[in-house]
């Protein structure tokens, strides 16, 4: 997975009004968990309090990736129709 482009994309698309609500919603809940004092493994428990919130990022931000893919192939074919 290309990270840097799709994050890239992923940014832009915030400002685009085609884009659905909740792709753009997405990224800001990812860093509100980060950020938020609120975990399903604390982080007092070092490794573990890490890596839960790795993967929720990962997942967070890879399911607004796939959403935008998704929306920009339905768009192009719209459009090719």
């Amino acid at each position: 997975m290309r990270v840097l482009p799709n994050l890239t994309r992923l940014i832009r698309a915030l400002g685009d009004p085609r884009v659905p609500v909740w792709i753009k919603i997405l990224p800001f809940l990812t860093l509100i968990y980060v950020l938020s004092p609120l975990d399903f493994l604390p982080d007092p428990i070092i490794i573990l309090g890490w890596i839960d919130d790795i993967t929720i990022a990962f997942v967070l931000v890879g399911k607004a990736i796939q959403g935008l893919d998704q929306h920009q192939s339905r768009a192009l074919l719209q459009r090719k129709a």
